[in-house]
């Protein structure tokens, strides 16, 4: 629970971030309170995406991570059952049939013309250290001297493991531990779904904050610009100095590196989309509608519902029954 604690709050925080940076400039993707199942509806263009929280999770089930988590749940379901099958009930048998032209040589040595045999029956391991099997046996032959003998049998056979599996005490604990690990396996793919959800919330705020950031730096870099302009004129006129110029000049350096260390940012992100939803590969890329406003909101009451606990709430959490 505090792992996901610290991620929530990680998240948000990189929201607070941009929240905070674009305070400063209104007109950057303020107030946008457009509803984000548009923005799924717009994304029927095959050459572009609308990024949104909705967008993205919506992808989520074509996701070759959901593809791995769901891989190993399955894996442990194969496991239990492979194993528990093991110990089920088998169904076996068998039908012989044989025809002779054969003459005898004296008629104290019976010749077998024709003979056929059948048996089916039942058979099963158990997990105690008994294995069980019932049957049912009939054959029938004749001879050049007699005709139509018949023969019925009811088989049964307990066999009893007296040293290595004695009372199924090897038996029984691989099939509880097996069945242990499928249903942990299935707690695990419920909270591996959660953190994949809030992974793909974080990219989404990690690209809102680059973006918006990449867009105030690059005002900054247009101001900085102008006054690195008006300064070159001052010089001209000695109104100001190589000094000045020069502080101007860095100062224009500094924020065009900016705008392309945010760019660098937005093409990292493309690459963890990228590898989350392949589906995306080659596809351009923009911001959809968001509301901040909404999210603080939100993020605030999870602050005041985290904070009303002393230690980590465990009925919020499902960590405790994988530990059990």
């Amino acid at each position: 629970m505090k792992h996901l604690t610290l991620f929530v709050i990680l998240v948000y925080s990189n929201f607070i971030g941009a929240n905070v940076t674009t305070s400063a400039h209104s007109s950057v993707n303020s107030n946008n309170e457009s509803a984000p199942i548009k923005d799924i509806e717009k994304n029927n263009f095959p050459d572009s995406f609308i990024l949104s929280e909705k967008s993205l999770l919506s992808l989520l089930a074509e996701s070759p991570e959901t593809d791995r988590l769901d891989s190993l749940l399955l894996q442990a379901k194969s496991n239990f059952l492979s194993l528990d099958q093991n110990y089920s009930f088998d169904l076996v048998g068998e039908y012989k049939s044989q025809s002779s032209d054969l003459e005898s040589l004296a008629a104290q040595l019976p010749v077998t013309r024709n003979s056929s045999a059948f048996f089916l029956g039942v058979k099963r391991p158990t997990s105690f250290g008994v294995d069980f099997s019932l049957g049912y046996n009939k054959s029938k032959f004749s001879t050049n001297t007699v005709s139509d003998i018949a023969e019925t049998n009811f088989l049964g056979k307990v066999s009893i493991d007296l040293f290595r599996d004695f009372l199924g005490r090897t038996s029984d604990s691989k099939i509880q531990k097996s069945k242990l690990a499928f249903k942990s396996a299935q707690i695990e793919r419920k909270i591996n779904q959660k953190v994949l959800e809030l992974q793909v919330r974080g990219i989404f705020w990690d690209y809102v904050l680059a973006q918006e950031s990449k867009l105030i730096s690059m005002r900054l870099l247009k101001s900085s610009k102008n006054q690195l302009e008006m300064v070159k004129k001052k010089v001209k006129s000695d109104i100001a100095d190589s000094g000045d110029l020069a502080r101007f000049s860095s100062q224009v350096n500094a924020r065009h590196s900016q705008v392309l260390q945010f760019d660098g940012n937005l093409k990292q992100l493309d690459a963890r989309i990228g590898q989350l939803f392949p589906s995306l590969v080659g596809r351009k890329l923009s911001l959809g509608s968001y509301d901040k406003s909404e999210d603080f909101l939100s993020f605030n009451a999870c602050l005041a519902k985290i904070s009303q606990h002393q230690q980590a709430p465990s009925q919020y959490s499902l960590y405790d029954e994988v530990i059990q």
